[in-house]
């Protein structure tokens, strides 16, 4: 029990952390109040790119989720995948800058970064994260490669937060497809089964109006 406790007490602990982390951002980078939020804003929109305005929302949002779940096991690796998501995000966001030609990564990784700092900055892309892992993986599977990548790795830490079970969907979807294909080969049978069942009823008419 006391184990038990000490976990609660940590989750609460974690979630009044978050909340107010991602309270003061909001302030911090929506209101640039103060030399700290002045500074702060172009230095993480550096950092992180465009996404630094979705940070605070998305954290928030997060911590209320912990809260809400009382997963006093897995809530530190929730977290570690909700970081994820994030930089996968700035992933994709520098894709885009590269695929317009915005940011060179034929260039040496210093010129790279800078780029995806300078862009970052005017909140475009995905400041100096983003890049940085973006840069090799473009060089190395290319942008479609890269992008269906990040996004498969953004759905597989969603699956692991929210517990979502994609095979169980997936497995719904097909028999519902399978039902319903069978309703209509079932219908489709009964109205070939009326149409011919019509057709012998109207046979022995025109055999007797030809008769007469």
């Amino acid at each position: 029990k006391s184990k038990k406790k000490q976990e609660q007490r940590k989750l609460n602990i974690t979630v009044a952390i978050l909340i107010v982390v991602s309270i003061l951002l909001a302030v911090l980078i929506y209101t640039k109040s103060g030399y700290l939020g002045q500074n702060l804003s172009p230095a993480l929109g550096g950092v992180l790119g465009y996404i630094k305005y979705l940070v605070p929302i998305a954290l928030f949002v997060f911590s209320l989720y912990i809260a809400y779940n009382k997963d006093t096991k897995y809530y530190l690796p929730k977290i570690f995948m909700f970081l994820c998501i994030l930089i996968f995000i700035d992933v994709l966001l520098s894709c885009y800058l590269v695929a317009n030609g915005a940011i060179d990564v034929s260039k040496n990784m210093d010129s790279i970064l800078r780029q995806g700092y300078d862009k970052g900055t005017n909140n475009e892309g995905g400041g100096v994260i983003g890049i940085l892992i973006a840069a090799p993986l473009i060089n190395f599977i290319g942008i479609p490669g890269t992008t269906i990548v990040s996004i498969g790795i953004c759905f597989i830490a969603l699956v692991f937060i929210f517990g979502l079970h994609p095979a169980d969907a997936i497995s719904n979807s097909i028999d519902k497809f399978a039902e319903k294909q069978a309703k209509r080969s079932k219908e489709r049978e009964q109205v070939r089964s009326r149409e011919a069942q019509s057709a012998t009823n109207g046979e022995p008419e025109r055999q007797e109006t030809t008769s007469n």
